[in-house]
């Protein structure tokens, strides 16, 4: 934003710190990590994109638009981050047999250090309810990259780009209208704190509201 080259290298120094540090093999990102008087780095057993977490991967795509779509790292990187999640279920699906009905929604992901039956919750919080217009954008410059390719040798990029920006747009409709639809099912039609995309988006017994 202000083109000063000090922001410039401590961001660079921040995100090359994260990458090193929280990042596993699997480019899942854990959801919180602590700076031990050591100097070693304890992270948790969860990769999340509720509230805690979200502002990282917004301000990647935020950062790729914000110069000009050149800074191709921060895309790749979200892209990494996103395909990651959906590979491993933190970008989920729920197809109700009854009603014939398939709901997207967005979870956890518990690692492998933790138990079986903990590693996926099937419960989504508001807080991720971002994700529609941060997938949209991320869909818009994926199709802005691919358009740039598209006229270069590299075609089979463009087209990976392209397919891409089609997938991360529809999630992005589907993401919007789960919370849309679990907002309309409280009293009050705002948004809950958490619902469950398995027992027809409903919220907790007790629902919380958390306007943020």
């Amino acid at each position: 934003m202000t083109d000063d080259k000090v922001y410039e290298e401590w961001a660079g120094k921040l995100l090359d710190f994260v990458i090193k540090s929280i990042r596993n093999e699997n480019s899942l990102y854990s959801e919180t990590f602590y700076y031990l008087e050591d100097g070693q780095i304890q992270t948790v057993d969860t990769a999340s994109l509720y509230t805690e977490s979200r502002q990282f991967y917004k301000s990647l795509i935020l950062s790729h638009i914000q110069s000009n779509y050149a800074n191709t790292e921060a895309l790749e990187l979200y892209i990494d981050a996103i395909e990651a999640m959906m590979k491993y279920g933190v970008f989920s699906t729920y197809h109700n047999p009854l009603t014939n009905a398939t709901t997207y929604y967005a979870t956890d992901y518990y690692y492998d250090t933790l138990p079986l039956d903990l590693r996926n919750e099937t419960v989504m919080e508001y807080s991720t309810c971002y994700l529609g217009a941060m997938l949209s954008l991320g869909a818009v410059a994926l199709e802005k990259a691919a358009l740039r390719l598209s006229n270069s040798v590299n075609n089979s990029k463009a087209d990976e780009y392209q397919q891409l920006a089609k997938k991360h747009r529809l999630w992005a409709i589907e993401l919007t209208e789960t919370c849309h639809q679990a907002s309309a099912l409280t009293a009050t039609k705002l948004g809950p704190y958490a619902f469950y995309p398995e027992k027809g988006l409903q919220a907790e017994t007790k629902p919380k509201f958390a306007l943020r």
